[in-house]
């Protein structure tokens, strides 16, 4: 670990969530939380990270012993309101850390140790936990450190809790190990980690690239499977549809999903909706396993209905129970998120077979 030494900095997040590096104006406030029985209970509540805490407000004049003072203190705020403190230290190869943590430091940026608080008992169990992990991280990656790609957390055995709020923020658990020094001596923890990978690219296919979607396709007819109840192939190859038709036909649009250099799915779109005035639809989508949960598939979502404007259809067989929760979710956020607002209509239609259909504007 290391200690870095970046400037105060501050983000908005939608006129909620801010984050500052902590100073002295924030002393009171932060030690009275200290002080809490509720974070006394999980947190390193000993004298050396008080100090440790106290001297980074007043800028790291002097050595710490805590760690040698490796850590960044934030305060975070909600619309104005100081509510949870968070730390980060950055994490490299050759510093103290346990040893269960090496084989997760990232290859191609840079990892951060992260732990919080939240101090104000007002925004206790309001479900702000997971939310604020996910915005801090974006803080850390938007506004501190550009190049940071690894999130480490590892929560404590008697803090099962934790676990899934940090799932919820992005975090996978990735290891246990038992922590052989420090407040937190022989306790079990969990190894959790998150990974921030670059924003998806939409990259127009060609015939070149159909046997990779044809490939892609089988796992696409697998993931179906643990919904549809869908039976393995004797030969151990799901069936796909064929794709060809998208690489010959004016009115169909195949793309590669890229996330940075790695494959990362598929979207096929045409145009043939339920009904005539349909202008859009979405035929094909797939985000691989590793890509699952993450944001991709909305962002990617996102790209497309941006890029055809128009009337869309978008349709899942009813079975598709994860289908299902992806496209509502999407769909509404596109519908009346930041974006200007549509039709939005979702029924069962049986075209073919039973289909829920949505249908909303994208303009």
């Amino acid at each position: 670990m290391t200690h870095s030494t970046s400037g105060e900095k501050q983000v908005t997040r939608g006129g909620n969530m801010t984050f500052v590096k902590a100073g002295l104006q924030h002393k009171d406030i932060v030690f009275e939380w200290l002080d809490k029985s509720h974070v006394k209970e999980f947190w390193d509540n000993s004298p050396e990270h008080a100090q440790d805490i106290l001297s980074f407000m007043k800028g790291r004049q002097e050595d710490s012993q805590y760690y040698n003072g490796i850590f960044d203190y934030w305060v975070g705020f909600f619309e104005g309101v100081p509510y949870c403190l968070c730390m980060t230290s950055e994490v490299v190869v050759d510093s103290d850390i346990p040893e269960a943590w090496v084989p997760h430091i990232s290859q191609t940026g840079k990892t951060f140790s992260i732990d919080f608080m939240i101090g104000n008992e007002a925004y206790l169990g309001k479900g702000f936990a997971a939310p604020t992990l996910k915005e801090f991280t974006q803080f850390i990656c938007q506004e501190v450190e550009p190049d940071v790609d690894t999130f480490i957390i590892d929560p404590a055995e008697n803090n099962p809790r934790a676990k899934h709020v940090y799932a919820t923020a992005g975090f996978e658990i990735v290891d246990e190990f038992t922590r052989e020094k420090g407040h937190f001596q022989g306790l079990k923890h969990f190894l959790m980690v998150k990974r921030i990978y670059p924003a998806p690219v939409l990259v127009p296919a060609t015939l070149d690239d159909y046997s990779k979607i044809q490939n892609m396709a089988r796992f696409y007819v697998y993931d179906m499977s643990r919904f549809c109840g869908w039976e393995c192939p004797e030969d151990g190859l799901y069936e796909c549809f064929d794709s060809k038709q998208y690489f010959m036909e004016e009115d169909r649009h195949p793309f590669l999903v890229r996330v940075g250099e790695e494959l990362a799915g598929f979207v096929m779109i045409n145009t043939y909706g339920t009904s005539e005035d349909v202008d859009w639809n979405v035929a094909q989508f797939f985000i691989l396993a590793k890509f699952q949960g993450k944001g991709t598939g909305e962002q990617v979502a996102f790209k497309v209905f941006d890029k055809y404007k128009g009337v869309w259809e978008c349709s899942v067989i009813p079975q598709n129970v994860g289908a299902i929760r992806f496209w509502q979710k999407t769909i509404e956020t596109y519908t009346n998120g930041n974006f200007a607002k549509g039709n939005f209509t979702k029924k069962i239609k049986t075209v073919t077979y039973p289909r829920v259909v949505w249908r909303f504007e994208s303009n």
